[in-house]
């Protein structure tokens, strides 16, 4: 990693977020009042573009293009994207999946397959102070995120909250004060009317959506100060990340995946050198859904080496579900952790605080290195 860039990067995460628009250069609060506009179609950028100050509503001519994304970019850089919303539809049945564009009429609908923020390729991208609600697909994604921000987020009812693929590696990204809660719509392409799903108790006719942050193929990557809650299926997943450090996480669940699949189609190298520090896990920050009925709270397994949890505290709220589980060469050393009531049970077998497979390894000493309350059963080693 380039020196330079990686001293910002490490000392952008050692600040409070007060003050790192201090540090770059940015204005400070109160923020400039955001001028409304609504569009008729996505917004292209071009390297050097900057937009702020914006409340960008998805409007009932808006016309599909195959791009995605209401902001979207290929290839771009130093793009700022500051002070903005994106407000799609405030209902969920009457616009989502009966897009269509009529010959000689206006189009209708929207498509279900919209994005908030979708880059490709982004170089030098700051992304903060946005917020998100009322899209059908991701809040922000795409892939190849090199020396990139995005900071001071929050996402909304969209099906789910930010997901980095992996089609092209990020390299030094810093994500933080990342807030998701209550993402909606059915989950897994199964849309109103057709089944599947779980119902949503905060978004009645709708159902449950996705994940709330997903990180696919991160390289030396920072995702810190984060909360998801309300209704939604995991609250963080991390896959393949190599020299990642994840702290200051509040949330449901984490899932870090070394490999997308066990025959290394995809990514081939395990994931390693991952810290994950300071953060709780409880289940009450969850509201439906199999992970919080009987999930597993830290879910380790296909191909994870070097991965190193401390000073976390994990609850199971009386649900299922172990606190952490190991599994299909994974490797990992807990230290001063708080593991609270993983009493429950989980496929019909009881559930541990620490669920070990015998191709994975947790470290002899977990037991004396860590906490238990109410934890009735410490290490099962299979």
């Amino acid at each position: 990693m380039d020196r330079t860039r990686r001293s910002l990067l490490v000392g952008l995460a050692s600040l409070p977020l007060s003050a790192i628009g201090a540090r770059l250069g940015l204005a400070a609060d109160p923020r400039p009042a955001r001028k409304q506009r609504v569009l008729d179609g996505p917004i292209g950028l071009k390297s050097g573009d900057v937009i702020e100050n914006l409340e960008l509503v998805v409007g009932p001519r808006f016309r599909w293009k195959p791009h995605f994304g209401v902001i979207w970019g290929s290839n771009v850089q130093d793009v700022l994207i500051r002070n903005v919303s994106i407000v799609g539809p405030q209902t969920w049945a009457e616009r989502w999946n009966v897009y269509s564009e009529p010959k000689g009429a206006p189009p209708t609908g929207i498509p279900t397959q919209l994005n908030g923020i979708r880059m490709h390729g982004a170089k030098n991208v700051t992304i903060e102070q946005v917020r998100i609600e009322g899209l059908p697909r991701y809040g922000i994604t795409g892939f190849g995120y090199d020396d990139c921000v995005i900071r001071d987020v929050e996402v909304t009812r969209c099906v789910v909250g930010i997901t980095i693929k992996h089609l092209r590696p990020s390299h030094r990204l810093l994500v933080e004060g990342i807030r998701v809660h209550d993402t909606w719509g059915p989950a897994h392409g199964l849309w109103k009317g057709r089944g599947g799903g779980v119902p949503s108790k905060v978004h009645p006719g709708a159902h449950t959506g996705g994940d709330g942050i997903v990180l696919d193929t991160v390289r030396e990557g920072i995702l810190r100060n984060c909360d998801v809650r309300g209704e939604h299926y995991g609250s963080y997943k991390l896959v393949n990340p190599i020299d990642f450090e994840a702290h200051h996480l509040e949330g449901m669940s984490l899932m870090v995946q070394g490999t997308s699949d066990k025959q290394w189609k995809i990514h081939k190298e395990p994931a390693r050198k991952i810290r994950l520090h300071d953060s709780t896990f409880d289940k009450s920050r969850g509201k439906s859904g199999k992970i919080r009925r009987d999930g597993n709270v830290l879910q380790i397994s296909w191909h994870v080496h070097d991965l190193e949890v401390e000073r976390c505290k994990l609850r199971a709220d009386g649900m299922g579900g172990h606190g952490i589980q190991l599994a299909l060469d994974a490797h990992a050393r807990v230290v001063d952790c708080t593991f609270e009531g993983f009493n429950g049970m989980r496929g019909g077998q009881p559930c541990f605080a620490a669920d070990v497979y015998e191709d994975s390894s947790l470290n002899a000493d977990f037991e004396q290195r860590n906490r238990f309350v109410n934890q009735e059963r410490k290490v099962k080693r299979r």
